[in-house]
């Protein structure tokens, strides 16, 4: 969330994914939620996540807010 060069490589990591795994799951972890410092906004990653048909979670890993969840989305899709 705070480093928007790494959002906009996520394209190529996304393809790249689904070239050599096309049936791996793939979720879209926004991490950092605890920071101030946004550069990608929280509607920019849902409207990413919508096109690229994926699911998408919030956490923060020195919080541990999310983190939880984002293991539960996963499971449940596979």
């Amino acid at each position: 969330m705070t480093d928007h060069q790494t959002f906009r490589s996520l394209n190529y990591w996304i393809e790249e994914v689904r070239k050599e795994s096309p049936n791996v799951e793939i979720l879209i972890v926004g991490n950092k939620i605890d920071s101030y410092d946004y550069q990608v906004g929280q509607e920019e990653v849902q409207e990413f996540s919508e096109r690229m048909a994926l699911s998408h979670v919030f956490t923060s890993a020195a919080t541990g807010m999310g983190v939880k969840d984002a293991f539960s989305i996963l499971v449940k899709r596979i």
